[in-house]
Parts: C-alpha cells; sequence; structure tokens
C-alpha cells in the first residue's frame, strides 16, 4: 500500500510509504494536484489542523485556503482519505510528550521527536527544502 502524509502548515509538505521506502517534497507551491498524482498514492492522509489562538485574521484566512487548496486536489483525484489530527499521530508513533507546563518547548520536543523518529526509519530521506 502506498500511504501519503500530508503536512498543510506553513513549512509543510508532502510524504510518501511506501513497501520499498519514503520520499517527501515540501508543499508545492503550484502544481499540487499533479504532485499528488505522481505520488500514486492508495490512501492520503491529512493533518486535521484549525487555526491557533492568536492568530490574525489575515494568516487564518491563508492557512484556511492552503488547507482547501489540499482538500480539493485529493478530492479531485477521487483518492481514499482520512484526517487525523497531530494528538492522534503523534500519540501513535511519537508517543506523549514529557514536557506538560510549556507549550513552545511541548511544540517543539514533538517536532524533533517526529524528524529523529523519520530519520531512524528511513535515513537516507531529506526532510529539507531543496
Amino acid at each position: 500500500m502506498r500511504v501519503l502524509g500530508i503536512d498543510p502548515g506553513v513549512s509543510g509538505g508532502l510524504g510518501l510509504i511506501t513497501p520499498e521506502g519514503a520520499s517527501a517534497i515540501v508543499m508545492p507551491a503550484s502544481g499540487l494536484t499533479a504532485a499528488i498524482r505522481a505520488m500514486r498514492a492508495d490512501l492520503v492522509v491529512i493533518e486535521a489542523v484549525h487555526s491557533m489562538p492568536g492568530q490574525g485574521v489575515a494568516s487564518c484566512f491563508t492557512f484556511g485556503q492552503g488547507f482547501g487548496r489540499i482538500l480539493e486536489a485529493v478530492e479531485s483525484l477521487d483518492l481514499a482519505s482520512l484526517r487525523v489530527t497531530p494528538q492522534k499521530w503523534k500519540a501513535a508513533t511519537i508517543g506523549s510528550c514529557p514536557i506538560k507546563n510549556d507549550k513552545a518547548a511541548a511544540r517543539a520536543w514533538g517536532k524533533q521527536a517526529a524528524i529523529d523518529l523519520v530519520h531512524a526509519r528511513w535515513p537516507g530521506l531529506s526532510l529539507k527544502a531543496s
């Protein structure tokens, strides 16, 4: 099975896991539908995100447009998809955060733990924009 994960965040991207290995690209500025089509996914898992308290109206609007663009691309390709909250995928993959009283530090821990997990499983996979 070919599973495509999509992180719609500001520095998001597309990550494909197949029986042969994994690949990742940064979120394309254009050609999103073509990029998703080229990955030939059997299932698309989209991080279920929402606006955050303290975000400005303009940034929320821009973020929502980007998220809508992803949903439209996946729907237009008639791909099976599901949305998973960050809390669920993190609990299933990296476990619970040991940091309890500092949201910024907990967020940073979660991002680093996820990166470390990917590098351990797929050592040659680059997660940086080229």
